[in-house]
């Protein structure tokens, strides 16, 4: 996780300047590439019993509860960025 973590700390530095809408923009340009490259691959990858930790065991949970909570993240914090420049 010491990975995930500094990517995601990476990631929110620089993505820090954008507003709400541009966020939420970039935040559904990924998820379409995401689910066009999965449509790509062989049905039986997303199987493979090489890999320890296959595509169908992390995407329905894991994957998608991720998503779900990087947008409450993002959600609280465009509450307090809101509720800040309202204030000044």
């Amino acid at each position: 996780m010491a990975y995930a973590d500094r990517f995601n700390a990476r990631t929110v530095a620089r993505t820090r300047r954008y507003g709400l809408t541009a966020l939420l923009r970039r935040m559904a340009r990924a998820h379409a590439e995401l689910v066009e490259r999965l449509r790509r691959l062989p049905a039986g990858t997303l199987r493979d019993p090489s890999h320890k930790y296959t595509v169908v065991d992390w995407l329905p949970v894991p994957g998608w509860t991720h998503e779900r909570d990087h947008m409450g993240e993002v959600r609280r914090w465009w509450r307090a960025r809101r509720a800040d420049l309202r204030g000044r």
